[in-house]
């Protein structure tokens, strides 16, 4: 009896020890532990408010996330038919919320009268926080949208660099009560498990808003594309018409033409552009120099097919310097006809005709050229001049001037510099080079696409040097290159004309390139050549 009753008491002194040892080790040891997991179980998760790495242009000027914007939190139970007219006089939208208790609305409006009755008469909770997109937000069509159902990338940069972009893990909380209510009075917490993450682009933000501007203003729909000559990295890259990335259910209704990126994704006849590519197949050759003389009658005739000129009456007797600035079809389709189909084929496969031009991005188009058969009897006409079934993106028009201006060397267009995480930045990938065409031959196209400025169909052309830290004298002309495209095309089902016009500048020395392309604009020389001449300008003021 002893014994059992000894054996009793040293098991209870067992017990206790250990329930005694794991309370201190709870109180102690684990108590910043136990106290998050009890912390957390007060808590309410917040959605809707901006919990991704950031996109940063070139200059590590932040692309998303750098408006503020004011957020309130209402309970379910307190919504009725007048609080959405409070919003609407904020301009304030319904944010895609999880939480079944309360609604989540944001504006990047502020209003103390509304702000006053929200909180008196709903018991809204009002916090200042980071909005994703701005109302304007630049490069919408590179950068993308989310998916304001889980979050996610749904495309553009935003989906193709998801993984980086949710590498932040920056989450919102609100206190709460056991029953789930907010608490008023102890705020809303925001922890970050990693610091920032995110990638950075090529694109300048500020020459971004510029073109932007001027294709808007323009009441075009089209495309503006502009590229560091030297190094073949985007700079800026425009599609129009836009669209708000918040309200993306009203785009559903519509043509969807507003989530298109003309720039990348859209393909046209090059028109006269094309006739880069002919020249440059024709002078490797060595079947034309630039005072080769032709004769112009207005058209060419093949197999029965007949192709006008821009000159109906014909240019004449001409050099080949001066049909390419007058972008004269008769002498490019004689040229054609004399290099064949194969030849230009494949100078156009060289120049990137049928490959992506820009690394680092998804749903860009290829381009199309057509098969060689295409290109017997009068389909060699049409080739020789950029039309028919050869289709390009402006992207890789801006690409294909690109190379005149490095002297003959190709590049892939470069749009993600590297991402960063942890503070820490890794590059993604460096454009390869390949030499294509010889130097001579790209400097000869060079001189004939500045022809086309200086006397051709882009003479009407002018910008000037106004900035004192040019190096240049104030108000001298710059020499740009360039080359002017009117496009036959079959849009909406009706017969319409597109408008090109790609150049660099300074000839000399380029810095950049500019490729813009005018939707049903007509012709080049009217449509795209002012919005040229504006963006251009804007780089030396």
């Amino acid at each position: 009896m002893k014994k059992r009753l000894l054996f009793l008491i040293i098991c209870i002194v067992l017990l206790l020890g250990a329930l005694i040892t794991r309370l201190v080790f709870i109180q102690i040891v684990d108590t910043e532990k136990y106290a998050s997991v009890t912390a957390m179980q007060q808590r309410i998760r917040l959605d809707g408010i901006n919990k991704r790495g950031t996109i940063y242009d070139r200059n590590n000027i932040p692309l998303t996330g750098d408006t503020q914007e004011y957020v309130y939190i209402i309970a379910k139970n307190k919504i009725d038919n007048k609080i959405e007219k409070l919003f609407k006089s904020i301009n304030g939208r319904k944010v895609v919320n999880q939480n079944k208790r309360y609604e989540v609305y944001s504006s990047t409006t502020f209003d103390n009268e509304v702000a006053y009755n929200l909180r008196k008469n709903y018991e809204a909770f009002i916090i200042k926080a980071e909005r994703r997109y701005a109302k304007d937000q630049p490069a919408v069509h590179i950068v993308g949208y989310i998916n304001q159902v889980d979050e996610a990338g749904a495309c553009g940069l935003e989906k193709d660099y998801n993984e980086y972009l949710t590498k932040k893990k920056k989450v919102v909380y609100a206190s709460t009560d056991a029953k789930g209510n907010i608490i008023p009075g102890k705020g809303i917490t925001t922890k970050e498990e990693k610091t920032d993450s995110g990638i950075i682009t090529t694109l300048d933000v500020e020459l971004q808003k510029k073109a932007e501007k001027i294709m808007e203003e323009s009441n075009y729909n089209g495309a503006m594309v502009i590229l560091d000559a030297k190094s073949g990295e985007l700079l800026s890259s425009v599609s129009t018409p836009s669209y708000n990335p918040y309200e993306i259910e009203k785009y559903l209704e519509s043509d969807n033409t507003e989530f298109i990126n003309k720039a990348t994704q859209s393909l046209y006849p090059p028109g006269s552009t094309f006739k880069i590519i002919v020249a440059a197949a024709a002078l490797e050759k060595g079947i034309v120099t630039p005072e080769t003389k032709f004769e112009c009658k207005g058209y060419e005739e093949i197999n029965g097919v007949r192709i006008n000129c821009s000159s109906l009456k014909g240019h004449g007797i001409l050099t080949f310097r001066e049909a390419f600035a007058k972008s004269c079809n008769s002498v490019f389709i004689q040229l054609g006809m004399q290099l064949g189909g194969k030849e230009i084929l494949d100078m156009a496969k060289k120049f990137g005709l049928s490959e992506k031009a820009v690394l680092s991005i998804s749903g860009e188009k290829k381009g199309n050229l057509p098969s060689l058969s295409d290109c017997q009897g009068a389909g060699i006409g049409n080739l020789s001049i950029g039309q028919g079934k050869v289709l390009v993106t402006p992207v890789q028009i801006a690409k294909i001037t690109d190379v005149i201006a490095n002297g003959g060397i190709k590049k892939n267009i470069l749009l993600v510099k590297g991402t960063t995480c942890d503070g820490k930045t890794e590059k993604v990938e460096d454009s390869v080079s390949e030499r294509i065409i010889s130097q001579k031959t790209a400097e000869t196209i060079k001189e004939l696409m500045a022809g086309v400025v200086d006397f051709g169909t882009a003479r009407s052309l002018n910008v000037e040097y106004k900035n004192e830290d040019s190096g240049s004298k104030m108000g001298e002309k710059i020499r740009i290159a360039g080359k002017t495209g009117s496009a036959q095309a079959n849009y909406n089902g009706e017969e319409t004309v597109h408008g090109w016009f790609t150049g660099f500048l300074p000839v000399d020395d380029p810095k950049y390139v500019i490729t813009v392309f005018v939707q049903d604009g007509g012709s080049g020389s009217g449509a795209a050549i002012p919005l040229f001449e504006k963006i251009a300008q804007s780089l030396y003021e």
